[in-house]
């Protein structure tokens, strides 16, 4: 289905964490679309999203939503173990979809997702935010660019508190881990920096507050160009990556700085001038980062891609093929975590 020019009209289904602080909270932000309907079977998430956005329409079930012939594209914000079922509907009804991260939990449901998707001719993109972050876009330019030199490896730290103020007893975050929770975005991360796939996994998991609620992943790429990234969901605010390469290293800290900071091959009296790149000039960027919701611009600006492909009629990236290739890396990671060795990312 392609839309013809006119606003596109967008449904909501499920009303968690990242649907009540991120989407709605952004929905009067997307330019040619606008939020018409929400679903949501839980009543205080239900309550609570009808707060929020009072002018939308709501229901109890989302197969209500689907049903009407009116609206375009859907975002999907329900439970990870209900998100094979729930795109699966929305495909056959012949809507858009952007999925939010994981893609699926099972093998099985990520194979009949993928085939549902290519069959269907609509728009399925992943919601892999960081990849539309302007710092990620900036060092992934760079890269491009040669600035770096050879690509050596990549090193990515992630890792979150719970959010202040927000009410726990709504959302559905933990019940997962790590590797769910956070290991899709920087997999994504890294197949999105290196321009390549991965086809090895060591996963090492650790208990600290929670189950599983960190992980060391450390990835082989086809190049054969290593990358390591620690994910934790009780920690420190942060979100850092490391790009090394012949010529030197670029380095953004998604959280705390404004810019890229380039540490040369070696040093010289350019050296300090050389790590402010990019910090200066950056007021953009940190008004941007003051009006997006956990200061995360990469949400709108991943939901934009994904309202520009409708429009266009054209597939967006990521797609739902990146949403499958992630969960194939998963598989091998969670195999990993289970043998206590590294083990090969099967291509299917």
């Amino acid at each position: 289905m392609e839309n013809n020019g006119n606003e596109i009209r967008v449904g909501l289904l499920g009303c968690g964490l990242v649907a009540l602080a991120v989407h709605l909270e952004n929905r009067n932000r997307f330019r040619g679309a606008k939020v018409v309907a929400l679903a949501e079977t839980d009543e205080k998430r239900l309550q609570r999203a009808k707060q929020l956005a009072p002018e939308v329409e709501a229901h109890a079930r989302y197969e209500a939503l689907l049903e009407d012939s009116t609206i375009d594209a859907v975002i999907i914000s329900v439970p990870y173990q209900e998100h094979a079922e729930a795109t699966l509907a929305a495909l056959a009804a012949g809507k858009h979809v952007y999925l939010e991260k994981p893609f699926t939990i099972t093998l099985d449901e990520a194979v009949r997702v993928r085939d549902a998707w290519k069959n269907s001719g609509l728009v399925g993109s992943m919601g892999f935010n960081y990849r539309f972050n302007p710092l990620i876009s900036r060092l992934h330019a760079a890269v491009l660019a040669g600035q770096t030199g050879k690509p050596v490896c990549l090193n990515t730290s992630f890792s979150f508190a719970p959010h202040g103020g927000v009410n726990w007893s709504i959302t559905r975050h933990g019940e997962f881990g790590a590797l769910f929770d956070l290991g899709p975005h920087e997999i994504d991360l890294a197949r999105f920096l290196t321009g390549d796939e991965v086809r090895r996994v060591f996963a090492r998991p650790r208990s600290v507050l929670g189950a599983n609620d960190t992980l060391s992943l450390e990835m082989e790429m086809d190049s054969g160009m290593l990358v390591k990234s620690l994910v934790s969901s009780n920690c420190i605010e942060e979100h850092c990556v490391m790009f090394y390469g012949t010529e030197g290293k670029l380095t953004c800290d998604l959280t705390r700085t404004p810019g890229l900071t380039f540490q040369a091959k070696k040093a010289g009296p350019g050296r300090l001038l050389q790590d402010l790149w990019g910090a200066v000039g950056e007021v953009g960027l940190i008004l941007e980062k003051l009006q997006s919701p956990w200061n995360e611009p990469g949400f709108l600006g991943s939901v934009k891609h994904f309202l520009d492909a409708v429009r266009s009629g054209q597939q967006s990236r990521p797609s739902f093929e990146d949403g499958f290739r992630t969960h194939l890396v998963i598989e091998a990671a969670k195999r990993s975590m289970d043998s206590g060795r590294s083990e090969d990312v099967v291509s299917l």
